[in-house]
């Protein structure tokens, strides 16, 4: 009995113990950033030139829409027409349609009022100036007065044409 007790008591006295040094986090950063740098330093390039073609295709489809645009003459008020096959540009392409619609309209009342607008000054410059010819041309004195009458009417009535198309401008 002796002999397992002796054995017991040495496997009791044993003990294994594992030391590891203690790294605090700027040892870690030193010796990771030692051992990964060069690889950095080598990938970044290749990195970098991936990325760039990926953003450069990428907004290809941006510029084209942007060099259709500025390729248009000033006057052109049609849709753009660029068809985006990308669901990202289809908003903006929608949005600038829009955009030259209304801008279209907006043009196309503005030559409305003004042909409206000559055609309505036209006709009291036309009476006015037949009744200065009358009043230029006439020989007897009562046509001229009465000429003049009219003419004054005329202008009356321009005036008064004028300041109810301005008022008209005010309220809207």
């Amino acid at each position: 009995l002796s002999s397992s007790s002796a054995a017991s008591d040495v496997y009791k006295r044993q003990v294994l113990r594992v030391f590891e040094t203690k790294r605090t986090d700027s040892n870690f950063l030193q010796y990771n950033g030692r051992a990964l740098l060069p690889y950095l330093l080598l990938a970044s390039p290749f990195v970098l030139l991936a990325v760039w073609l990926s953003v450069r295709h990428g907004l290809r489809p941006l510029q084209q829409l942007a060099s259709r645009i500025a390729q248009r003459g000033q006057d052109d008020l049609q849709s753009v027409g660029f068809n985006a096959r990308h669901g990202e540009l289809r908003p903006l392409e929608q949005s600038l349609d829009h955009l030259f619609a209304q801008l279209r309209h907006k043009v196309e009342r503005e030559r409305a009022f003004v042909q409206d607008a000559a055609h309505e000054i036209r006709t009291p410059l036309a009476v006015i100036t037949a009744q200065a010819h009358v009043m230029a041309r006439s020989p007897s004195e009562e046509e001229r007065t009465q000429a003049q009458a009219h003419l004054e009417q005329a202008i009356a009535r321009t005036c008064l044409l004028y300041t109810s198309d301005a008022a008209d401008e005010e309220d809207s």
